[in-house]
Order: C-alpha cells, then sequence, then structure tokens
C-alpha cells in the first residue's frame, strides 16, 4: 500500500486570502513529508488525515494535486494558465477526487487573478456539490465573493453577501474577516442609502478588529481601503490619506501577484487624493510608481486603469506626447468586455486629446471606434459634442440647433454640475467655429451661474468673450474691455502654472491658453507701436517660460532625493512601457517616503518672481554687437520683428512664404551686429537660418553671423543656475550592430541593422582630447555605447556629453523619437535602441549635449506646448544647452565639423557660438563640404545665457 495525500491549501500562509479552513502545520513541514517520506495528507476542515490508494492513477492525481499546493504555499514556482488547464484535465466524470481537484482550480484562478474564470468556477461549485463540507463551501463562496468584487460587479458581491453572510459562520476567524471586509467595504461603495454605507463602515470595523489576532497584509490592506473609500465619499481627504497610507504599509514585506494589485489600487486612490488636494507632484509620482514599479503582475485590466490614470496625469501637466502614449498604451491592455466603461473611457480621452490638438484626422478615427460600441447615455452625450465639434471643424455639414438644444438638455439632466461645466465649455467651442456667438452668449451665463468651474472653461469663456468684443471694435469702451479679459484670464494661467497644482485647471487648459494668447496677439499686431510688440513680445515668451518650467518642474516629481531617480531600462522593451516579470527586478515602493521627500523640494517656476524687463531694458542688454529676431506664428498670420538696441524692425503676412523672404530682407540688411538669438514659432522651428541666403544667393547667414536658439527670453536673461557636474568629458559613439546571425528571423533586428556603422564619430575621444588636453575624456565606444552606460551617472553629469550615433525620427511618425545604442544579445535591456521616453526617465545636470546625429531637432511640435525632440528632452531634463542637427549629416562631414568646432572652442575661451561659426566657415572652405547640406544643419539651443560658454 502506498501512503499518499493531499497538503490543505489553508495552511499556507498567504494562499488564497486565507480563503480555506485554518490548519496549524506550516507548509515548509509538508514540503519535507514529500521530498523525504513520500507521504502526503489531505486537509479536512481542521483536521489532517492520511489518504491511502493501490492504484497508480490515484497516486499520479494526488501527487499533482500535493504537488498544485506546494506551489500555491511556496509562492514561487510558477502556477501559470498552462499549468491549470493541466490540472484541469483530472476534472472527470470518474475521478472520485473531482470536488478536491475543482476546488484546487478555483483558488489558482483567483491566485492567477483571472477573475471571471475564478467566479464562474466558484458559483459552479456550489451548486454542483451541495453535500460538500462546511469549509469547502466556504471557500468557494469567499473565492467568488472575492472575484465579484475585484471584477467591480458590486451588486453581485452585495448579493452574495445578502444569500451567504447572515447564513453562515464561516470555518475560521480569517474566513469571517474576509466576509466582512468584502460586504463591509462593498456596502461603502453602494449608492443604495447613507445607511447602507454607515452598515459597511461597521462591518470594516468589527473586520479590523479580528485582524487584531492575526496578521494578514492583504486583508489589512482591503479593510483601510474600505475604511479610505468611506471618507472619501465624506470629502475627508486627510482621513483617505491616513487610511491609504495604512493600507501602503500593511503590504511593506509582502510580495507577490495580489499584492501588487492591492498596491496598485492604493497607490492610484492615493494618487486622486493628490490630485483633489492640487498636489500634482504627488500624483504625478503616486502614478508613476502604479505604472513603473506595480504592474509586473498586473492582469490587463489593472493595467489599463494605471495607464489611463497616468495619461490623464500627463494632461494636466502639459506634456501632451506622453499623455497619448500612455492613454495607447491603456487602450493596448483595455477589454471592452470586462470593463466596458473604461474601454469607452480611453477612447473619448483620446477623442479629446487630439481634438485639444486639432488633429480632427485622429479624433475622427477614435470616435469611430467609439461609435461603433455600445454606449450608456453619458457616453453618447460626449460622443455627440466631439462629433459636433469634428463637423464644425471639417466643415461637414451644418450647425443643428434643434440638436444642441438637445443636447444642453440631456447635459442638464444626466450630468453632476462639475461634469456638466466641461461639456458646455466643450459646446463652446462649437457655436465658437460656427460664430453661434447669441448661443454663446446664452451658455456663457449658464456656466457663470455656477459657483466654481476649472480653469479650461473660464479660458474657454474668455476666447469666446474676446471674440465677441473683436468683432464690435468700432465701440469705444471695446479695447478696456478686451484687455481687462485677457488680463484676468491671463493672471490665472501664471497662477496655475507657477503653483503646479492640479485642481480645478480641466484637461485642455494649456490649449485652450495658447489659444487665448495668439489670439490677443493677434489683435495686437501689426503695430508701428513700441508698447504693443512689447506686450506681444512678453505675453509669447511668458508662455514659452512657464511651458519650460512646467517640464522641469515635472522631471522634478520624478526626484525622490537629491539623485535622480532612474527607472529600470528594460521597461522601454515592450513600445517603451514595463513588461510582465516573474523575477524581483521592481522592488516594492515605499510611495509615503517619496512623498515626504517630495515636500521639500520647492516647485517654484521662475515666471512667478522674476521681474519681466521692457523692450528698452532687452535691447540696452543687447548691446551693438547682439540682435534678437522674434517669429510669431498666429492662426491667420505670421508676423517677425527684428530687435537691436537702436532699431525694431518688423513685418506681419498672412503667406508662409512671404514670411520667410521678409526675414530674410531684415536679416541681410548690414547693421553690424555679430550675434543672433532666435525665438522662432511655427515652421521657423525647423528651418536652417545657417543656410538662409540674400537675395542675390551669394551669401549665408551662418557664413557671417553666431546664431543662438533661445528656449525662451525670460529664462535665457534673468535665470542662474548653478553647475552640478562632475567636470567630465564623455563621449558616446559608434554603437555596435547586431551580428548577421542576430539579424536573421527577426523584424525588429532587420529594423535595427538598417543603420550602418559610424566609423568617424569615435574619433570625438580623439579630437576633444587633443582639444583640451588637461581634460579627462570617458569613452564608450562600439559595444561599450550601451543604454546602460548612456544613462550612467558618469553621462548625465559630465559637463560635455557627445552623442556620435544615429537617431530615428520619421515625419510620418514623429512621435517615434530615440537613438541607436550597441546591441548585446546577452543583455535583455540592451535591445540597440534607447526611445525618448527610456532616455529622459532620467535627469541632465551636463552643461552641453552635442547630439551629433541625425535630425536630432527634429520631432513633433505639440500646439502650444513645443517640440518633442532630442534636443528639447534633454534642455527639460535640465542640460544647459545642446548642438543638434535639422537633417542627416554624413558621418565624415560631421566628424570633421566637430573637430573644427572643439578646436575653436578651446581657442576662444569657450565661446559657442562663435566656434560654431568657425566651424561652418572652415568646413564651407573644404571644397568637397562646401554645400550648406554639410554645415548648416547643427543648431546650438541655449536655456540660459551662462550657458553660452562651455569651460573645459
Amino acid at each position: 500500500m502506498i501512503t499518499i495525500g493531499v497538503i490543505c491549501c489553508a495552511s499556507f500562509a498567504n494562499a488564497a486570502e486565507n480563503v480555506c479552513a485554518d490548519i496549524t502545520p506550516s507548509w515548509q513541514q509538508y514540503t519535507r513529508v514529500v521530498q523525504d517520506s513520500g507521504s502526503y495528507f489531505q486537509c479536512t476542515e481542521n483536521r489532517s488525515l492520511p489518504l491511502a490508494s493501490d492504484t497508480p492513477d490515484a497516486v499520479t492525481v494526488l501527487s499533482m494535486l500535493a504537488d498544485f499546493d506546494l506551489r500555491m504555499a511556496s509562492q514561487k514556482r510558477d502556477l501559470s494558465t498552462a499549468y491549470l488547464e493541466k490540472i484541469q484535465t483530472l476534472l472527470t466524470d470518474s475521478n472520485r477526487l473531482q470536488k478536491d481537484i475543482a476546488l484546487r482550480l478555483i483558488l489558482g484562478y483567483l491566485a492567477n487573478m483571472d477573475y471571471q474564470q475564478a467566479a464562474l468556477q466558484a458559483g459552479q461549485f456550489i451548486q454542483q456539490w451541495p453535500a460538500a463540507s462546511a469549509g469547502e463551501k466556504h471557500t468557494a463562496i469567499l473565492a467568488q465573493l472575492q472575484s465579484e468584487f475585484a471584477l467591480q460587479h458590486y451588486r453581485q458581491t452585495l448579493a452574495l453577501c445578502d444569500e451567504f453572510g447572515e447564513k453562515n459562520v464561516m470555518s475560521s476567524p480569517q474566513q469571517q474577516v474576509v466576509l466582512l471586509t468584502y460586504c463591509g467595504f462593498s456596502q461603502v461603495l453602494s449608492n443604495n442609502s447613507s445607511a447602507q454605507r454607515e452598515e459597511g463602515f461597521l462591518r470594516l470595523q468589527q473586520a479590523n478588529q479580528l485582524t487584531e489576532q492575526y496578521s494578514e497584509p492583504l486583508i489589512c490592506a482591503e479593510i483601510n481601503n474600505g475604511f479610505a473609500s468611506y471618507y472619501r465619499i465624506q470629502s475627508d481627504l486627510s482621513s483617505t490619506e491616513i487610511h491609504l497610507n495604512d493600507g501602503i504599509d500593511c503590504l511593506a514585506s509582502s510580495g507577490g501577484a495580489r499584492e501588487d494589485e492591492m498596491r496598485d489600487d492604493l497607490t492610484n486612490n492615493l494618487a486622486w487624493v493628490y490630485r483633489r488636494q492640487g498636489n500634482l507632484p504627488g500624483y504625478l509620482s503616486a502614478l508613476r510608481a502604479s505604472v513603473f514599479q506595480h504592474t509586473h503582475h498586473l492582469v490587463p485590466e489593472k493595467l489599463s486603469v494605471s495607464y489611463s490614470n497616468l495619461g490623464r496625469a500627463y494632461l494636466l501637466v502639459g506634456d501632451l506626447a506622453k499623455s497619448e502614449r500612455y492613454y495607447l498604451q491603456a487602450l493596448k491592455y483595455a477589454n471592452l468586455q470586462v470593463m466596458p466603461e473604461d474601454y469607452v473611457h480611453t477612447l473619448l480621452s483620446l477623442v479629446r486629446l487630439r481634438a485639444a490638438q486639432q488633429d480632427w484626422k485622429s479624433a475622427r478615427y477614435y470616435l469611430d471606434e467609439v461609435l461603433a460600441l455600445p454606449l450608456n447615455k453619458k457616453q453618447r452625450i460626449l460622443a455627440r459634442v466631439f462629433d459636433a465639434q469634428w463637423q464644425a471643424y471639417t466643415q461637414v455639414g451644418s450647425f443643428n440647433e434643434d440638436e444642441y438644444h438637445q443636447a444642453i438638455d440631456d447635459i442638464d439632466k444626466t450630468f453632476s454640475a462639475t461634469e456638466s461645466v466641461q461639456i458646455y465649455s466643450d459646446w463652446l467651442v462649437v457655436l465658437q467655429r460656427y460664430q453661434r456667438l447669441d448661443l454663446a452668449q446664452g451658455l456663457i451665463s449658464r456656466i457663470e451661474s455656477f459657483a466654481t468651474y476649472p480653469l479650461s472653461v473660464k479660458l474657454a469663456i474668455a476666447n469666446i468673450k474676446l471674440a465677441l468684443l473683436l468683432n464690435e471694435q468700432e465701440k469705444a469702451n471695446t479695447v478696456s474691455q478686451i484687455d481687462s479679459i485677457f488680463a484676468q484670464a491671463f493672471k490665472e494661467i501664471v497662477d496655475a502654472s507657477t503653483q503646479f497644482k492640479s485642481n480645478d485647471v480641466g484637461m485642455s487648459w494649456l490649449s485652450q491658453s495658447r489659444s487665448l494668447i495668439n489670439r490677443y496677439i493677434a489683435w495686437l499686431l501689426p503695430s508701428s507701436n513700441d508698447k504693443d510688440i512689447e506686450k506681444a513680445l512678453i505675453l509669447s515668451e511668458r508662455f514659452a517660460s512657464i511651458m519650460f518650467q512646467r517640464h522641469r518642474m515635472s522631471l522634478s516629481s520624478q526626484q525622490v532625493d537629491g539623485d535622480p531617480s532612474v527607472l529600470d531600462p528594460s521597461w522601454e522593451l515592450n513600445d517603451g512601457m514595463p513588461g510582465h516579470y516573474t523575477d524581483n527586478q521592481w522592488l516594492v515602493h515605499d510611495v509615503k517616503s517619496e512623498q515626504m521627500l517630495l515636500s521639500q523640494h520647492p516647485f517654484q517656476s521662475i515666471s512667478a518672481t522674476s521681474k519681466w524687463p521692457s523692450l528698452a531694458d532687452l535691447q540696452r542688454s543687447l548691446g551693438t554687437k547682439r540682435a534678437l529676431l522674434k517669429i510669431f506664428s498666429l492662426k491667420e498670420k505670421h508676423c517677425a520683428y527684428l530687435i537691436a538696441s537702436s532699431y525694431i524692425e518688423g513685418t506681419c503676412s498672412e503667406n508662409e512664404g512671404e514670411t520667410t523672404d521678409d526675414i530674410r530682407s531684415l536679416l541681410f540688411r548690414y547693421h553690424g551686429f555679430q550675434t543672433l538669438y532666435l525665438l522662432p514659432e511655427g515652421q521657423w522651428r525647423n528651418m536652417s537660418f545657417a543656410a538662409l541666403r540674400d537675395k542675390t544667393q551669394a551669401r549665408y547667414l551662418g557664413q557671417e553671423l553666431s546664431l543662438i536658439h533661445m528656449v525662451s527670453l525670460l529664462d535665457y536673461f534673468q535665470s542662474e543656475n548653478k553647475d552640478n557636474n562632475n567636470g567630465l568629458a564623455v563621449t558616446f559613439t559608434n554603437p555596435a550592430n547586431p551580428s548577421p546571425s542576430q539579424i536573421q528571423g527577426s523584424e525588429a533586428m532587420q529594423w535595427r541593422a538598417g543603420f550602418p556603422p559610424l566609423p568617424w564619430t569615435a574619433l570625438a575621444n580623439e579630437t576633444i582630447s587633443h582639444a583640451f588636453p588637461d581634460r579627462e575624456v570617458v569613452s564608450y565606444s562600439d559595444h561599450q555605447a550601451t543604454n546602460e552606460n548612456l544613462v550612467s551617472s558618469t553621462a548625465r553629469h559630465a559637463r560635455l556629453l557627445h552623442v556620435g550615433s544615429h537617431a530615428f525620427y520619421s515625419p510620418e511618425a514623429p512621435d517615434m523619437v530615440g537613438l541607436v545604442t550597441a546591441y548585446d544579445e546577452n543583455n535583455l535591456h540592451e535591445k540597440g535602441i534607447i526611445s525618448y521616453e527610456a532616455l529622459f526617465s532620467n535627469t541632465f545636470s551636463n552643461r552641453l549635449v552635442v547630439i551629433s546625429a541625425c535630425e536630432t531637432e527634429m520631432g513633433r511640435a505639440y500646439r502650444g506646448i513645443g517640440m518633442r525632440s532630442l534636443s528639447r528632452g534633454f534642455l527639460y531634463q535640465g542640460a544647459g544647452a545642446t548642438i543638434s542637427t535639422l537633417w542627416k549629416v554624413p558621418d565624415r562631414a560631421t566628424a570633421e565639423f566637430m573637430a573644427f568646432f572643439y578646436q575653436a572652442t578651446a581657442e576662444n575661451g569657450g565661446d559657442i557660438a562663435q566656434a560654431l561659426l568657425v566651424a561652418r566657415q572652415k568646413l564651407s572652405h573644404k571644397r568637397r563640404f562646401r554645400d550648406p547640406r554639410y554645415w548648416a544643419g547643427f543648431v546650438f539651443t541655449a536655456s540660459a545665457k551662462q550657458y553660452e560658454k562651455l569651460d573645459l
């Protein structure tokens, strides 16, 4: 006779959240029994009994069940779907252990967070096994209860509580706690009545008292989450925050799939609290923790929610590129069948995002996806307003006043006051586009009747009011009214930006801000009045400063202590997102500690405190040798102003080509200046001013002037930043390509191999060492040109960082921006590329970053936000200045250009713009490189005047 048995799941420390009966022996003891004696035991409620069998088939079945129990217990052995399917093959009518097998399948699905299957199998078990023991029934009931709750089926959860909660006393105190916790939590979340909510709160208190008898991290965390939800409904944000942090503390020493899911729920809820408190750094930090450190075990539906929340957060920051990216990732993981409302919400968010950018083709694509789905009433109302916006902007169809009034009536009946205001503002856009200012005025009055509404709505109203007044310019009091409306709106823009708050701003406030500023500037210009020009310049550059500082404050929210937070580079491999991992490479994240450190960081924009210079002050600061060119790209016209110490010349035109010709005329009238500062907007951001020719085609601007691009005028002349670099020069050049054998059969590697070697870039180390013999130069080349070395502390804190590699950018897919790095088949994280997101999840304190790669100044221009290019990425993340390229420059020409540049920098005391002028002149004198495509594509951009020089 063979003595064999099955281990009871209830004996495990964390198995299935204590849904099994309690038993004393530990799984480690059972492991020893299994390994040493070959004897197994079956758990029957609170007893362990030997189970005997003489047949080999029975031995096999029991061995598999014992193995299953060990996997559940250890939490270190695979419990994959394939393994569960293998167990399920044992579930035959002839198998006398059907009940044991079915119960373990339920627990397996629950442990794997396959809640639909767990709920289904648990319901079937309860019906199929009426004669099961009380412990077994309770195990199935609690598994079904937890699964329905996890699926947010609160009505079903409450129904189970009503059916079983009052009839049964659970087989153990642990099971009783589980019942009280999930039934109480469901009642708290119920909208049925305040009385039921209070009853749920009492149940949670009872569960909390019982947990004092034993320690179970998941239940402890869930109880605190329930308390937090109760206080959130009571609008007690302080108590909500306390309980969420207590819940996170419950999980401090726990790891595993369910623990990660719980930690993610708590972190997302904590982010909501920070948002309501207006703590945008905390909001971003909590959501980043959710996405980057808790996601490796989460089921797709949970991942979708986390990504969607982070997309919303970056929309509030104003980083539309990241916002869209995370919404798209949310859509990738969203499940229409499991969470249809979340799926539709993500699509509608993408519609709103693209509409805010006036990318109506993309907006229409997502809107059609929405309209093809079954929608509830709220979703239909939102889809209707976006459809009306699309029709208004694409001039498809005409305005239907009856439909408009019906839509407003539906909004009033369906949405809360806060929700209604945002949708009213969406309709304002439609009315403005159709010039139905009469209806717009009525809708404004309706909105202004509310006590409070978001900044985005206030700006939408200001835009409409300006449009109304600009149509009535013949009235004597119009000018003062326009100035008053704009001044009040702009003050709110500055307040919202400099405080870096998230509450009460709304999701489209930045694009509304840009629209309002451009509308006002278009009213001011053209003008021969210096005061109007001064006002237009200050407004445009103040907004540019606001955006630049917001980017830098956004990166500050990624900091935990004095050293930048560097994310594991592996997250970029799956389209730049964290993948699913079974190891412990993602450490448990201490959100509370991070918030404490973040609260000590001064999130204060320079725009809030700096005194703006007058135009006369600016002219004096330029002196006789420098001038500034500002180009305004407005909706219906473009204006350019050349500002020097003794004069201001300007031009405006509705035609872009005419504007470029006028700019050429302004610049080639010799006025004696030697350095030109550039503040271009629109298409002129990507124009090579160095390649600009005079009318005779004989002179190039880049052969005569030092050219410096500014990020913003205010930050350039007024900010003083302390250098925080290590004084080194670091070169990152000629990354190794994958071998032919690695390329075969891999489409990704074939794409990567399309970037040829760059042997000339490797000369950068020698060039810099020759120009600066006393400076230490660290070189990462060939197989050392890895992602890890590029984002190492040595490279990120070097005084000079020289990157000689391929950049990837395509006008057809302008969001896809990054750098080519070395490929290493033995390292999962070194796949030969580093994306924009992976690179700029780090901060850079370099004084100068030379990005000697193709099209590193190019990227997607976001309306009102700026460029998403490698050059801007380095500047946003802390670098002082960059040298980048507008087009593809041959390897050898670039190497010779850089040799001239570094030598000139060493000889002229570190004047970067002057050294670039010398390099352009010397390279163009070589017959082989006379054409401007070899030397006119290099762009120098500085964030402040102190970065005009490189002291090596």
